[in-house]
């Protein structure tokens, strides 16, 4: 806009400045459930409906509202508030709590949602929702419908906690999630976190040295599913814990890949549920390392169902009720070696009905309650098995070297 020295045209580009701020300048107010003073709103509904969809805004909330809010077709919209300090309770039990529709880069920091049927997120980009939670939804606590989510907790003392819910914890489908640290997901009904179609990223924490580790405990099913050709890249500071408190959805897993889809995977710990700590099954595919998958009730590490998977080096699957590791139904297992497969209740190793399992270097295979390998069904062993002792795997289970 530019002005002259016309005192008529001063005026006008005055009136015109007043009239559209926005064109200039982003829109920042405060939601302090009062209203009164200038530039404050009693909801975060009401500050939204005051702001142009197109421009930079800021909302600082400072008080607990009671809404169902919706944010639809925004750009540039960051909700922030001091972490601990303010909470929008939903109004009617029957809506979301919050609902983001068709929007980009929303950002909101600080604030938890409870009631309702929680948080939907639909056909959005880069919304970031940390320092804060979702809890007690009578549906899912979070759902991602094709977009772009990252969820994020930056303390010790300032997670993002999704708890209570009815069903499932987080379920994604399409898109990309990303838990970045100092994330819990616990006591939901169902599962934990599932993704369908779409990328899961567990960016974990560093113990809690400056991140806090992704921990996802105590959910009524499985800890993390990806299904239907979904993809899960896990790193880092992760728990899976004690999942699969409901016997009537059992079996349930810490992690689960079905249905074509992959799970790559370093770092932390999958241990303590009903049933097996990893299933690979229905031709997936997993690689996994630096791991500890521990004192599971069912089997430590199960590849089914044509599956394959690839043991980098210091997968500790140990202390399981079942075998250490099952390789079963036509699927593959390949062990770089350096793992450790140790004091399950059952078997070490069992390759079984026309499955292989391909040893590059040893494991150690000890303490097992059984053997260490046992070979079943026409399956094949690849490599030195000299010192996994004792065993169940004559000379017709096993490849003779090429000449």
């Amino acid at each position: 806009m530019k002005c002259t020295t016309s005192g008529l045209k001063v005026c006008l580009c005055i009136v015109l400045f007043l009239m559209a701020p926005g064109l200039m300048f982003a829109s920042s107010v405060t939601v302090d459930c009062i209203g009164v003073a200038p530039g404050t709103f009693t909801t975060i509904t009401a500050a939204l409906a005051s702001m142009s969809h197109t421009d930079s805004n800021f909302i600082f909330v400072t008080c607990n509202p009671s809404e169902n809010v919706v944010i639809g077709g925004f750009s540039n919209l960051s909700i922030n508030a001091v972490p601990g300090t303010a909470t929008v309770i939903s109004a009617d039990p029957n809506r979301r709590v919050l609902f983001i529709n068709e929007s980009t880069g929303v950002f909101i920091d600080g604030l938890s949602f409870i009631g309702g049927r929680g948080v939907f997120i639909n056909n959005s980009r880069n919304v970031q929702l940390g320092d804060g939670g979702i809890s007690n939804s009578t549906a899912i606590g979070l759902t991602s419908l094709n977009s772009t989510v990252d969820l994020f907790g930056s303390s010790p003392t300032s997670l993002f906690i999704i708890q209570n819910s009815t069903r499932s914890g987080v379920s994604a489908q399409g898109g990309t999630l990303s838990l970045d640290g100092g994330v819990t997901v616990n006591n939901n009904g169902r599962l934990g976190v599932v993704m369908s179609t779409g990328h899961l990223q567990l960016n974990g924490g560093d113990g809690g040295v400056s991140i806090p580790d992704n921990i996802i405990s105590n959910n009524g099913a499985s800890g993390v599913e990806v299904s239907s050709t979904a993809e899960l890249d896990a790193g880092g500071g992760n728990s899976i814990l004690n999942n699969g408190s409901d016997e009537t959805l059992a079996p349930s897993f810490g992690l689960v890949a079905i249905h074509t889809s992959t799970a790559i995977w370093s770092g932390g710990t999958i241990s303590k549920h009903n049933g097996a700590g990893v299933h690979i099954g229905e031709t997936s595919h997993g690689e996994f390392d630096t791991v500890d998958i521990t004192q599971n009730d069912g089997n430590g590490v199960e590849i089914t169902d044509h599956s394959d998977a690839y043991f980098d080096g210091a997968v500790n699957a140990s202390n399981n009720a079942g075998f250490g590791i099952l390789v079963d139904l036509s699927s593959v297992l390949n062990s770089l070696g350096g793992n450790t497969i140790n004091t399950n209740t059952n078997v070490g190793y069992v390759v079984n009905d026309l499955s292989i399992i391909k040893f590059a270097a040893n494991d150690t295979v000890t303490g097992n309650g059984k053997f260490a390998l046992e070979c079943a069904n026409g399956s094949l062993v690849v490599g030195d098995i000299s010192t996994y002792k004792p065993k169940k795997c004559g000379i017709g289970f096993q490849a003779n070297p090429l000449p």
